[in-house]
């Protein structure tokens, strides 16, 4: 357990770190007004506890960097936030808030009397979060005054599965599922750091993406929200509308949609990877199926895979192997292989003899 103390993060974890896992820990900061984590890069959070933290887990993206990149909904290329149970007297600062181009993914936690959500582009001159998915998640208020159970300032994704209760009629979810872009309200919200925004569409603002023709509009993405229930209701967007120019700038049907499935969506396998994986174990790919990547292992299991072998959309096979990947290696390949070696500067001498241990190991 880690009793915090101040508002600093038990858990700073910076750079650009990929394949980290944090799991099975406790956050405390009953009465001490201290942060949880704060995580980049790509990695899972999973079975923790979360304890009156003033913010739970704060997720940090590359900014302009993230905002120049393709949307990678349904794959590796976010922090997973998964399993965890945010227990709160109060709702603070929340469960879950993200920053600055962040891809983030939050699914099947408990959430207890606290919501969660992210920034825009509309404080301390950073870049929205781009992209983030919700679901199956269960978010109960036990007390307290209402609140807005999700809360997005920008970006797009998808929202399904989650369910919403309250245990008395006086303190009910406050607008379950809210959207606004602040940047909208320069009259409300001088502090925006950027320019406000005049006309649509807004950067960065809820249901745009990447500006892949670079025509200098980003691209419409809207976000989606499908089979969400608040007290066994039907719960759906709605706009948090503090200034006149929003009706203008987020509209149902336009940059967001209720009650429809995004098409061509698929959530990324769960339970992730990384809590299943043995420890060491190098988690690659953008989906469930990568065309490229090296990975530690002997046999391909939903995207983990093992030390030497190259995975293709077909299946898994060593370099050294010819046609249809079975992950052997006969005596036939090694020799081509071999062969190939003494021609092709690209292949190590330390390859070669990899080629050779497996083919002893395993070939025919």
């Amino acid at each position: 357990m880690q009793k915090l103390s101040t508002t600093y993060p038990a858990i700073d974890l910076g750079g650009e770190a990929e394949d980290w896992r944090i799991d099975h820990c406790k956050f405390d900061s009953t009465n001490t007004n201290g942060r949880g984590l704060i995580v980049r890069g790509k990695g899972v959070v999973d079975n923790n506890l979360f304890v009156n933290t003033y913010q739970g887990v704060a997720v940090i993206g590359d900014g302009d960097l993230s905002w120049n990149t393709s949307l990678s909904l349904g794959t590796l290329n976010s922090v997973y936030v998964e399993n965890n149970i945010f227990d709160y007297d109060d709702d603070f600062d929340g469960a879950l808030d993200a920053y600055r181009g962040a891809r983030y993914v939050f699914r099947n936690n408990k959430v207890i009397n606290t919501s969660a959500g992210h920034h825009g582009r509309d404080s301390g001159g950073y870049r929205s979060t781009h992209s983030y998915e919700y679901y199956g998640n269960n978010f109960t208020k036990t007390g307290g005054s209402g609140i807005i159970g999700l809360n997005f300032r920008g970006g797009t994704g998808v929202v399904f599965n989650n369910t919403w209760i309250a245990d008395g009629a006086s303190w009910q979810w406050y607008r379950s599922i809210s959207t606004v872009n602040y940047c909208s309200c320069p009259e409300n919200f001088s502090s925006c750091g950027w320019p406000a925004c005049t006309n649509y569409p807004c950067i960065d603002q809820i249901g745009r993406t990447t500006d892949h023709d670079n025509n200098g509009v980003q691209d419409l993405e809207p976000l989606y929200e499908w089979n969400n229930l608040n007290n066994g209701g039907d719960q759906n967007f709605s706009v948090n509308n503090p200034c006149s120019e929003m009706d203008d700038h987020i509209q149902e049907g336009r940059d967001f949609y209720n009650n429809i499935e995004k098409p061509n969506y698929t959530p990324y396998i769960y339970p992730h990877p990384l809590t299943t994986a043995p420890f060491g174990t190098e988690i690659c790919g953008e989906g469930p199926i990568s065309s490229e990547c090296w990975c530690e292992g002997s046999l391909r299991t939903e995207g983990s895979c093992e030390h030497g072998y190259y995975f293709t959309s077909s299946g898994c096979n060593h370099p050294a192997e010819q046609g249809t990947p079975d992950c052997k290696i006969s005596l036939n390949e090694l020799t081509a292989y071999v062969n190939k070696w003494k021609t092709n500067l690209d292949i190590s001498i330390n390859e070669v003899m990899d080629a050779i241990s497996k083919w002893k190991a395993g070939g025919y």
